[in-house]
């Protein structure tokens, strides 16, 4: 993931979000890249409060610097999907979700954890989804494409293994089963689990697709790397009370 390339797309937006008061934060493989292992992106995911009445705004001050369409806003503020920023400069991606008017959309969207973003050189702070978010909404997108991503599955299982010990298990438990992917949490933990505790038997980690190789032959990590430390304390958007529609996407 090139921090610079990201932090250049990035910026514009989210400062226009803090002057018009739309409570965001980043997720996707940006994200999984802060809290796990780096790996390449042609986009960055933000999940924001954004409303029928930001569509012009948003329009009119990014329209110099970015392909942006007001319709497309418009339309997918109404349907709670998301829309595409495309930064001119480097032809970087910024999609950002919209509502999703559920329980767990409300309680995810409310959290979120001050990180530095990963390789880019800047002290600034964004706001990230936390690491239990990060991965219900990998384990949900996983099991929505039908269980084939193999990149979203190793996104998820970096996390659990560099986060080991940090994470919030409750809320990881509880959500996993509203969201029916408690046996995918299961699994993974498991496997997780399996690479830190015995990176000398890693080729009997359990995976959830054929692996027709040993992983450590196919150049995969079998050691632990240490425990990062960011702060990853949930805290709450002040513009976003417990229970209100909030928003939710890809991460």
């Amino acid at each position: 993931m090139s921090g610079e390339r990201v932090l250049a797309a990035l910026s514009p937006v989210v400062d226009l979000f803090d002057r018009m008061a739309i409570p965001y934060h980043i997720g996707g493989s940006v994200a999984s890249s802060t809290f796990g292992e780096a790996r390449s992106t042609l986009g960055v995911d933000l999940v924001a409060a954004v409303e029928q009445h930001h569509s012009k705004p948003i329009t009119d001050a990014l329209r110099d610097t970015y392909y942006v369409d007001e319709e497309l806003i418009t339309y997918a503020v109404q349907r709670r999907r998301s829309f595409n920023l495309f930064y001119l400069a480097q032809y970087f991606k910024v999609d950002v979700f919209v509502v999703q008017d559920t329980a767990y959309a409300r309680e995810s969207f409310a959290r979120f954890t001050l990180a530095k973003l990963a390789g880019s050189g800047s002290a600034r702070q964004f706001r990230f989804a936390t690491p239990e978010d990060i991965v219900l909404n990998k384990l949900t997108w996983y099991r929505k494409g039908g269980e084939p991503s193999e990149r979203q599955w190793l996104d998820l299982l970096s996390i659990l293994r560099i986060r080991r010990g940090m994470l919030e298990l409750d809320y990881l438990h509880r959500w996993a089963q509203d969201l029916r992917v408690d046996d995918l949490l299961a699994r993974a933990l498991a496997t997780a689990d399996s690479r830190w505790r015995r990176p000398d038997q890693a080729c009997r980690v359990i995976h959830p697709w054929p692996v027709p190789r040993c992983p450590r032959q196919a150049g995969w990590r079998t050691r632990p790397s240490p425990p990062s430390r960011l702060r990853t304390t949930p805290m709450r958007h002040p513009d976003v009370p417990p229970g209100s529609c909030a928003v939710s996407g890809r991460s």
